[in-house]
């Protein structure tokens, strides 16, 4: 794996004239100085002291200009206008020829709009209340600043960073680039001839000399704060393995070349067991790092592990780029008597220690033993009591085993870990369950553990009490701490699911460098809020692999270039079928009789403990106050008071079946899916508030015109003037109508089809308004360009990605959410025109989308392309339904649900008191935007509202075919009824209903995403997906409604917006209709030719052109579509078409 190491830029010299806006020169350097980090500001931002902010950040790779750099966000408030970062630091003093940097880059963060109202920023350094620097920038660009303050060595200084937000803060994104203190250090040591190398070039401009300098033949532009001072430029670079060092051109040759150097260090030595067994060869580990931001290729240096006084055999660590990591490994066949083991490894400038214990392998007694139909816990005894449990899952007639529970409770307080073992467990049972119990008093506290294992299929329950017996902090008390794999299967894996957080296919790991750059993709103690259901869990099957060796950045077994490497197969025993086992809690448990929100825990593997398993626990105290969310944080222990008692509640849970599966017996046994919130307006008020929104906020500049997000460009939209229509039809509203009628009346064929400025709607506002032969036309065209851009397999690949976008994913691949919108696009223009060909394509499309597991990458505008994304899911939906519409085969159909369910765990189904846009709130992927921007706890409403748009037109299916719709929801994985995914579609939509602005001048938008669930950000987006929605709980479908009869290619295809019911003989086609009073009814009727049409008993004219708005029937020469538009209704209809 290659992760992306926050202290380093890694660049080739090419990108540079990007990257860079401040240098000066050098000719040929003869001698390379080292240049060492003595203080990164970055790292010690948490304990600086910043004022007058609206927000201070660490942003491991702030973009300017789609160029990253490890940054601190610094946004200054209106009033007062300058923010500061203070630093209290303690210089080194300097040898002779010896220099101190202060090297940083200056910027305005992408996304930063800047118009005429925008006045930038000016950024100041100050040292000891000295200024240093200043410079205004106005620009989403980098500019590189380094000064000499060598004169400050060896003193205490204080050292300030500031920005002014001049006359307003808006969009005063600033970003402060790589920000450190760096010292360097002649006479060096020869350069480098080729290799791989990291380091930086300080080159020197004097006043009013040029501002481009040329580094290995690439131009760049500096920028000075004053053309009339000399100043320093830092260039950060890094080469390749073939690649010479760096050659710069610059007049005033005035230049310092320094290579940072490496610093191997190792960060952790465990043993991969939790219970290795006395006399047998247990694995140990080793994870060394490269923590230099200078390149370590010698290969030379030997690592060993000292087990009591004997070394095993030394081990070597390949290449390291900075910041990268390697993992030794050793079998080691401990003593044959149960001990605890001390072992150590030493490093240059460090000793790593650890200690472990091993377990017998004949226990003095029997295990202690409840089980049921689908699961066993055995409690094994040992020398100093029962130390841990194995779980076992029913595998047919046999038990698998499929993990430890190790160790059963624990405390760490300002002492140490104590753990519990107690001597004596009590069992009982009645008629329903079964009991264990026991009690474990020490010194400083009393633990006790209550397990209640049902008689039938339902969870295992346990709690967990503690009881202080002195006053102390508690730093962490353990609940049930679950090791799969643990001595079995491994690090192998089917599935892993933490709904929110983690969708895990095949041995992909969590935490996943790949979808969010550390320190923010560590989600194995997340915030509380980021967990969108109380649920983890994680399946082994016969198919589970362990992770490849070496599997890259962009590892993913479920997408097409990840196949081939899917993974190795584990020789460890695994189980005839999946088995899941996953743990339950209640999120508002009173831990302490007032606090809620326990500490969940999931490592899958478990990567941060070194160990050969997956973690999966719960504990307390909470997440931030109590406890950290990320290695590093700051927090504060819980103040424990002698006699204070604390509890936790838990479920452990077996099932035969993946982690969906599971899932949906976590939401079964919970009595279904939680009751959605009411909507806080009516109907009628929410269609008004839609209609303020079209009509006010996001009315565009010219006539015909609106915004997809306020302020944003004017654009006609179809789908904008089919909601006003029917806002019209349906209320009654003149405004929405005469709007929409004289949006429409302009519009191209292509505007009439165009899904500009919306998410869900696309091709219906001909269907409704009229004028359909030339939207369908237009639309035929767009279609058979999109199929002649399919792959033979029926797929797409991912293009090339320049410039910021360049790292989001691999060019020549696919996943399920690069291919999903175009499957669904043909198979939807395959059901409304009963085109043969874009069926074919479409169901081709659908076998390559249908062969992926999870929804991902549909959002590659500006995320990742492997990390699990609802939007993938929405269209996959989509299309499975229409493939369903299109060929009645009941496969389909199952797809669709099966995409439907993926898409369940990014909805939040429980809440927060007085949270109301808490739950239905959607997260729109399990990563991140451009590796930086996290959105884990952040809902981005627009996904989950297209999301629940094409469930709910796939449940309306479901619930007009019970039988069918049973059979399904047996086989699927959540089991849902109709009934259930209606509740989905409303607890999303309700939730969106809560986020929209109800007055001000955002009256009628919603946000695009909000914080906290209650602030809500930019930018505010019109009300196109909750007014969909709100149509379709309400009775009013958009939807274009498709009959087809027949078979194969003499199927009869019948599409309007109104509601139709058909009947067919050998002499006719008769349809029965029902639309909205007062309006024309439009109909594409596919492979017929009809000698007369009729409405009501009335012959309809043939007319020689598309009728358009004017009653008539109309057949294009040498075709066999039909299209026909009856006169206007004021009851139901009935049309007949005699062949």
């Amino acid at each position: 794996m290659q992760p992306q190491p926050r202290r380093f830029l890694k660049t080739q010299l090419a990108t540079l004239a990007c990257l860079l806006t401040g240098l000066t020169a050098l000719g040929q350097a003869h001698k390379t100085d080292e240049v060492r980090i003595v203080a990164d500001l970055i790292d010690r931002l948490p304990q600086a002291k910043a004022q007058h902010a609206a927000e201070i950040s660490i942003r491991p790779s702030g973009i300017c200009g789609g160029i990253e750099k490890p940054s601190i966000y610094h946004h200054p408030l209106h009033a007062p206008s300058v923010s500061t970062i203070d630093y209290a630091l303690g210089l080194p003093t300097l040898a002779e020829g010896e220099k101190l940097f202060l090297a940083f880059s200056i910027g305005l963060s992408d996304g930063a709009k800047l118009t005429n109202r925008e006045d930038g920023i000016a950024f100041s350094v100050r040292l000891n209340g000295e200024s240093i620097f200043r410079q205004a920038h106005r620009k989403n660009e980098w500019a590189a600043h380094a000064i000499d303050i060598s004169s400050y060595a060896g003193k205490p200084t204080t050292l300030t960073l500031a920005v002014d937000s001049l006359k307003n803060s808006s969009y005063d994104w600033a970003v402060w680039g790589e920000p450190a203190i760096l010292k360097l250090s002649p006479p060096g040591f020869p350069p480098r001839k080729k290799g791989p190398g990291s380091g930086v070039i300080f080159a020197k401009r004097h006043a009013h000399e040029p501002r481009t300098m040329m580094v290995n033949d690439q131009r760049h532009l500096v920028q000075p704060a004053k053309d009339s001072v000399s100043a320093w430029f830092p260039v950060y670079f890094e080469t390749g393995k073939l690649e010479p060092p760096p050659t710069v051109a610059w007049p005033s040759g005035e230049t310092i070349i320094a290579n940072f150097p490496h610093q191997l260090v190792i960060d952790q030595i465990a043993c991969e067991q939790v219970i290795p067994i006395a006399g047998e060869f247990i694995p140990l580990a080793m994870k060394v790092r490269n923590a230099g931001r200078g390149h370590y290729t010698q290969q030379n240096t030997k690592f060993f592990i000292v087990t009591g006084t004997n070394p095993l055999p030394s081990k070597f660590v390949p290449h390291l780029a900075p910041g990268e990591e390697a993992i030794l490994r050793w079998r080691w066949k401990c003593p044959p008597e149960p001990k605890t083991i001390e072992m150590h490894a030493p490093f240059p400038g460090g000793l790593a220690t650890h200690k472990f214990k091993t377990y017998t392998g004949q226990p003095p007694g029997k295990p202690i033993t409840l089980q049921n139909d689908r699961m066993r816990i055995d409690f094994v005894p040992g020398k100093n009591g029962y130390e841990y449990a194995r779980i076992h899952g029913r595998d047919g007639g046999d038990w698998f085993e499929l993990g430890v529970w190790a160790p059963l409770a624990s405390v760490t307080d300002s002492a140490e870990t104590t753990t519990f073992s107690p001597r004596d467990i009590k069992i009982s049972e009645n008629n329903n369950c079964q009991f264990a119990t026991f009690i474990h008093d020490t010194d400083r506290w009393v633990a006790s553990v209550e397990v209640i294992l049902p008689k039938n299929s339902r969870p295992m329950r346990i709690l967990h009490q503690f009881k202080a017996k002195v006053d102390g902090p508690l730093f962490r008390a353990t609940g049930p701490s679950i090791h799969l794999g643990d001595g079995t299967f491994g690090a192998a894996k089917s599935w892993g699911l933490f709904p929110g957080l983690e969708f895990l296919s095949g041995p992909e790991p969590s935490s996943n460098p790949r979808d969010l750059a550390p320190p923010n993709n560590t989600r194995v103690t997340p915030h509380p809020n980021k967990i969108t259901a109380p649920f983890m869990a994680v399946t082994v099957s016969p198919e589970s692999k362990l992770p490849p060796t070496a599997s890259g950045f962009y590892y993913s077994p479920d997408s097409l270039n990840g196949r081939a490497q899917a993974g190795i197969d584990s020789p460890r025993l695994l189980p005839s079928k999946p088995l899941s086992l996953s743990l339950i809690w209640d999120p508002g448990q009173k831990w302490d009789g007032r606090l809620s929100l326990p500490t969940a825990h999931y490592a899958s593997p478990n990567q941060p403990s070194l160990a050969n398993s997956h973690h999966l626990a719960l504990s307390i105290p909470s997440i931030p106050t109590h406890a950290p969310e990320y290695p590093g944080d700051s927090f504060q222990p819980y103040p424990a008071e002698a006699g204070q008692s604390f509890s936790i509640r838990a479920e452990l849970s077996v099932t035969s079946g993946n982690a969906l599966r599971a899932f949906g017996e976590w939401i079964t046994h919970r009595g279904g899916l939680p009751e959605p919130n009411p909507p806080p307006r009516s109907f009628t008020d929410e269609v008004a508030l839609c209609r303020t929104g079209f009509l006010e906020t996001v009315r565009g500049d010219r006539p015909g015109t609106f915004r997809h997000c306020i302020d944003w460009a004017s654009n006609p939209s179809a789908g904008f003037n089919l909601l006003l229509w029917l806002d019209g039809l349906i209320t009654g509203h003149a405004d929405s109508r005469d709007t929409a009628v004289a949006a429409t009346e302009p519009m191209s064929g292509d505007q009439l089809v165009s899904p500009s400025l919306t998410h869900i709607l696309r091709w219906e506002l001909p269907f409704h308004y009229g004028r359909l032969a030339e939207g369908i036309e237009t639309l035929d065209r767009r279609i058979t360009a999109l199929a002649a851009s399919q792959h033979p397999d029926g797929g797409w690949r991912q293009p090339r990605l320049t410039g910021k976008h360049a790292r989001l994913g691999q060019a020549g691949d696919a996943v399920s959410g690069t291919v999903a919108r175009q499957t669904m696009d043909l198979l939807r223009h395959a059901r409304i025109t009963g085109s043969s060909a874009s069926l074919e394509s479409g169901l081709k499309a659908l076998g390559f989308l249908n062969s992926f597991a999870l929804p991902r990458g549909s959002q590659m505008w500006e995320c990742p392309m492997y990390q699990p994304d609802i939007l993938a899911a929405a269209y996959a939906v989509a299309a499975n339904h229409d493939a369903w519409r299109c060929t009645g085969e009941e496969h389909y159909l199952s797809e669709a649900i099966r995409w439907a369910e993926t898409g369940v765990p990014f909805i939040y189904l429980w809440t927060l008191p007085a949270k109301p846009m808490m739950l239905g709130a959607t997260i729109p992927v399990f990563g991140s935007t451009f590796f930086s921007h996290s959105w884990l706890g952040v809902p981005v409403q627009w996904c989950g509202l297209v999301y629940s748009y094409h469930v709910w037109q796939l449940q309306e299916t479901l619930g007009s075919r019970t039988g069918l719709a049973k059979r399904l929801a047996k086989r699927s994985d959540l089991g849902f009824t109709p009934a259930n995914w209606q509740r989905i579609v409303r607890h999303i939509t309700v939730s969106a209903m809560h986020q929209q602005f109800t007055d001000g001048d955002k009256i009628g938008t919603y946000p695009d995403s909000i914080v906290d669930f209650e602030k809500k950000m930019p930018a505010f987006i019109n009300p196109e997906d909750i007014m969909a929605n709100v149509l379709l709980l309400n009775g009013h479908n958009p939807d274009i409604k498709t009959i087809r009869l027949g078979q194969a290619e003499q199927t009869v295809t019948i599409s309007s917006a109104a509601k139709i019911q058909t009947k067919m003989d050998n002499e006719s086609l008769a349809i029965e209709f029902d639309y909205y009073p007062g309006q024309p009814v439009h109909f594409l009727v596919n492979r017929i030719q009809p000698k007369a049409v009729s409405v009501n008993g009335k012959p309809l004219p043939r007319v020689k052109h598309a009728p358009d708005r004017n009653a008539g029937w109309w057949q294009p020469d040498n075709s066999d579509r039909v299209y026909i538009t009856t006169p206007h209704q004021t009851t139901k209809g009935f049309l007949e078409i005699s062949f």
